[in-house]
């Protein structure tokens, strides 16, 4: 990893999340479905012994698994895709705890169901 003279990553190191998700054989599909109709969705962010933790809202996959992406910010390709099962709901929220972490969840979309 090259920084400049400001800090920042050097244009050519640069890797966009977008590309990643795009480029995965399980979230990849998602990326063309709004996020509001179980498309991908990153709500939850947190940081936990220097690795990031990225919750998506969406997609919620079959058997209501959610995925978590854990990833180094140096390293964002060396993804692992993690799944939990929040009862057909996605991550609205991901924090460190001591322990663990702690999810809220809700759903995927507006939450309203059609009368």
């Amino acid at each position: 990893m090259k920084l400049d003279r400001e800090g920042n990553l050097a244009s050519k190191d640069r890797v966009g999340l977008q590309g990643i998700l795009k480029g995965d054989k399980i979230l990849g599909p998602f990326t063309k479905i709004p996020s509001k109709e179980n498309g991908t969705d990153i709500e939850g962010i947190a940081v936990k012994d220097e690795t990031l933790f990225l919750g998506f809202r969406g997609p919620v996959r079959r058997e209501n698994f959610v995925p978590v992406m854990v990833l180094q910010l140096d390293r964002p390709e060396d993804y692992e895709l993690r799944f939990v099962n929040l009862d057909g709901h996605g991550i609205r929220d991901i924090t460190a705890v001591e322990n663990g972490f702690l999810i809220i969840g809700g759903p995927v979309g507006d939450g309203l169901e059609a009368e």
